[in-house]
C-alpha cells in the first residue's frame, strides 16, 4: 500500500550511529522512501548526533539526570517524537531499556535491532554469550519492541556463522554487517504497509505486484532464465553467479524471499551433483544467457 507521504522515521541512539548510518545511506541512496525525522540520544557525545547534524537532521540530547525517574525521561522523549510527527521509532544502538509508558504510546511503532538470532542470547553482550555458549551459528534480528528486554514478535532475521577462531570482536563486526542490510529492509516493508502483528508472529504481506507476476519470489524471464542457466555452470562459476544472483535481490525480488532463492539453488546444485542436470561449458552457459528471448537454444 502506497503512503501518500514518506514515512517519518525518529532514530533513538546511545552511540556512535552506524544502524543510523545505514538507514541514512537507504534513503538518500533510493532504497527507502522515509524521512529521518529526528535522531535522540541520552548521551550528549553520541556520534549518532554527529552524523545526524551532518545530513541536516535535527539532532536532540536529553539528559536523563534532568528527569525524576526513567518514566519522566520517557515522557520527554515521545515528546521530541510527537513534536517531529515521527511515524516509526528506530532504536539504534540505545543503551536505556524503555518503559512501559514509551511502549504502550507506541505500540506496534517501535523497532530494535538486536545483535543475535533472538530469542537467543537477549539483553547485553550478546556476541560474548554466543561464543561462551559455544554455537555455531549466530546472526541479528530486527524485531518490534514490547515491554520485555528483546523478546518483541521478529520481523527479520540473517545468520552469521560463528568461526573457531572467532574473538567477540570480529564476531561483532560481521554481524555488524548484516545489522546494516537487515534494518534498512525492515523499515522498507513497514513502509510499504507489509507488516502485520498476529501474536508472536510478524506476517510479511506480499507485495503489490504488476500483473503477470505473483507473489513469493517476483522476477522477469530474463533473471529466470539465469538462475536456471547459472545452474549448470561448473562448481566454481556456480558458486559466484548464485553470490551475484542473491546479491541482487535487493531491487528484483519480493523482501523476504531470499530464502526461497537460496533453497532453489540448493535444489539445482543437488540436481547437478545427482546427474539430473546437464553441465554445460562456460562459454555455452554465456550464450544462452544473453540469447535473445524466443530464439532456440538446441540441443
Amino acid at each position: 500500500m502506497k503512503r501518500s507521504e514518506p514515512l517519518r522515521i525518529g532514530v533513538l541512539a546511545s552511540g556512535r550511529g552506524s544502524n543510523l548510518q545505514a538507514i541514512i545511506d537507504a534513503i538518500e541512496g533510493g532504497k527507502l522512501e522515509c524521512r529521518l525525522a529526528v535522531v535522540v540520544s541520552d548521551r550528549s557525545d553520541a556520534q549518532a548526533l554527529e552524523r545526524a547534524r551532518k545530513h541536516g537532521t535535527e539532532a536532540v540530547f536529553l539528559d536523563p539526570r534532568a528527569h525524576p525517574d526513567r518514566e519522566a525521561f520517557d515522557r520527554a522523549v515521545l515528546g521530541v517524537l510527537e513534536k517531529h510527527r515521527v511515524d516509526l521509532v528506530c532504536l539504534a544502538g540505545y543503551m536505556r531499556i524503555v518503559t512501559p509508558a514509551l511502549v504502550r504510546a507506541l505500540a506496534g511503532r517501535i523497532m530494535n535491532i538486536h545483535p543475535a538470532l533472538l530469542p537467543s542470547f537477549p539483553g547485553l553482550h550478546a556476541q560474548r554469550q554466543a561464543l561462551q555458549y559455544g554455537v555455531k551459528v549466530s546472526g541479528a534480528s530486527v524485531h518490534f519492541v514490547d515491554e520485555g528486554v528483546d523478546t518483541g514478535p521478529i520481523i527479520l532475521q540473517a545468520a552469521v556463522p560463528v568461526r573457531e577462531d572467532d574473538t567477540e570482536e570480529t564476531l561483532a563486526a560481521r554481524i555488524l554487517e548484516q545489522e546494516h542490510q537487515l534494518y534498512p529492509r525492515a523499515i522498507r516493508l513497514y513502509a510499504e504497509g507489509r507488516l502485520e502483528i498476529r501474536g508472536r508472529r510478524v506476517h510479511i504481506r506480499e507485495r503489490d505486484n504488476p500483473a503477470g507476476k505473483r507473489g513469493g519470489v517476483a522476477m522477469d524471464q530474463g533473471t529466470k532464465k539465469l538462475l536456471l542457466e547459472a545452474m549448470r555452470l561448473p562448481p566454481e562459476a556456480r558458486a559466484a553467479l548464485a553470490g551475484q544472483l542473491l546479491e541482487s535481490l535487493d531491487e528484483g525480488v519480493d523482501e523476504g524471499a531470499e530464502g526461497l532463492w537460496g533453497a532453489e539453488i540448493a535444489r539445482r546444485i543437488e540436481e547437478l551433483e545427482a546427474g539430473k542436470v546437464r553441465a554445460v561449458p562456460w562459454a555455452e552457459a554465456r550464450r544462452q544467457i544473453m540469447r535473445p528471448a524466443g530464439e532456440s537454444s538446441g540441443s
